[in-house]
């Protein structure tokens, strides 16, 4: 009796182990992807906040009335003078690039100050109205320079021209090109999946399966391309006229600005935080909602290894122990052995050759820290005469024995011990 108690309630034990060891993964991973969720959430709500703001902000410019104010000020007197004349743009067909031989016929103006008696710009006196949302600001003064123009006598336009190119058929050629071709082909692969034991140990198991899938191969094949050229059918001839200029006197221009009162700045902030705040939120109800409706689906959580032979190692807690909750459950302490009045030969730590009183189904020893099975694991009974350990951590004084194939069915690695 006492020997059953202690294999149901290993396999009670492992079983606690195995469930919580899953429900703090999966707490885990909730609480990244709510992280996650939140901060992306935050970022945007942040982006869409800010309009918002923005948006308030116009709102309440347009609220402020519109205010107008009338400046007196004085400006020049200008009237307009013909500079004189330069050739007109035009166009010449041919391969040669043309030279200037074209006539001046077009008149060129500007607006020049009129002088007064004493040789100076006359001014005369004016107003500007200014217009604005809100209370208008001290008048603003800048100076403003009075030009008089002229054309240059001795180079009075600028000529330039600018080839006409076409572009033609000249040939085809001949070119190998290569493309990508889908056909239909049947691969294998492995159907992987972790079972866990009574123990808390767990086991992956797979099945070779077969499906059908597109793939491509690269087909190469020749084409006719067309060649093109270019060639030249004319030129542009372009004239600008040569102005100077030179600063004869200089004027006082006025400029208003409007002060609306609205502060754009803290609603620009307001808003983004309050975008930043609903935003994580909203990101975190969607995680939560996930986790509700689509519990397991978490990215990043998957209880099952994604390929075979890199699942991670999972330490199962002894008999008798009590599991760590944590997701990475810590290395089970190492109990105090029984002392042996037999003397036992120094080989595998001691512990090659060994039997239990007590009937301990899965320990460790002292002098060799690894875990191992007195019996087949996936039967959880005691005997002596079988002992297993995971493949990672078969002692080196063993690779000469045989194994025993009828006791490995959950991976392990067993012998006899006798």
């Amino acid at each position: 009796m006492k020997l059953l108690s202690k294999i149901f309630k290993g396999k009670s034990q492992g079983k606690d182990f195995v469930k919580n060891w899953e429900m703090n993964e999966r707490q885990e991973h909730t609480l990244k992807r709510t992280a996650a969720l939140g901060g992306s959430g935050a970022g945007t709500g942040a982006v869409i906040g800010l309009a918002a703001g923005g948006l308030k902000a116009y709102s309440e410019i347009r609220k402020v009335p519109v205010q107008e104010v009338t400046v007196d000020h004085y400006e020049s007197v200008t009237q307009r003078e013909l500079m004189g004349h330069i050739p007109d743009d035009d166009y010449e067909r041919g391969r040669w690039r043309p030279s200037d031989d074209g006539v001046p016929t077009e008149p060129i103006y500007r607006d020049n100050p009129v002088y007064g008696r004493d040789g100076n710009p006359r001014l005369r006196r004016t107003s500007t109205t200014f217009r604005g949302r809100g209370e208008a600001q001290p008048t603003e003064w800048r100076e403003e320079k009075i030009h008089h123009h002229k054309m240059n006598e001795a180079d009075p336009y600028d000529y330039s021209t600018r080839a006409d190119r076409e572009r033609y058929l000249s040939h085809y050629e001949t070119v190998t090109k290569s493309r990508r071709v889908p056909y239909s082909d049947t691969e294998t692969y492995q159907d992987c999946a972790t079972s866990y034991n009574s123990d808390g140990s767990s086991s992956y198991d797979c099945d070779t399966k077969t499906r059908t899938v597109t793939r491509y191969r690269t087909e190469h094949y020749q084409d006719q391309e067309p060649v093109y050229r270019y060639r030249t059918v004319g030129y542009w001839q372009n004239y600008s006229e040569n102005i100077e200029s030179r600063v004869v006197g200089t004027v006082d221009k006025p400029n208003v600005e409007f002060d609306h009162g609205v502060d754009v700045g803290n609603y620009l902030l307001k808003g983004l935080l309050f975008g930043a705040a609903v935003g994580a939120v909203a990101g975190g109800v969607a995680a939560a909602l996930e986790e509700e409706y689509f519990p397991g689906v978490l990215p990043g959580y998957s209880p099952k290894p994604s390929k075979p032979g890199n699942e991670p190692p999972r330490p199962e807690p002894p008999v008798g122990e009590k599991p760590d909750p944590k997701p990475i459950p810590k290395p089970d302490p190492k109990p105090i052995p029984k002392p042996d009045p037999k003397p036992q030969p120094k080989d595998c730590g001691e512990r090659r050759r060994h039997t239990h009183d007590d009937g301990q189904f899965r320990h460790s020893h002292p002098s060799a820290d690894r875990w191992h099975y007195h019996g087949c694991p996936d039967e959880g009974v005691f005997n002596e005469d079988i002992i297993c350990f995971k493949p990672s951590q078969v002692p080196d004084c063993y690779e000469d024995d045989k194994p025993v194939k009828s006791c490995d069915s959950n991976g392990s690695v067993c012998y006899t011990t006798r």
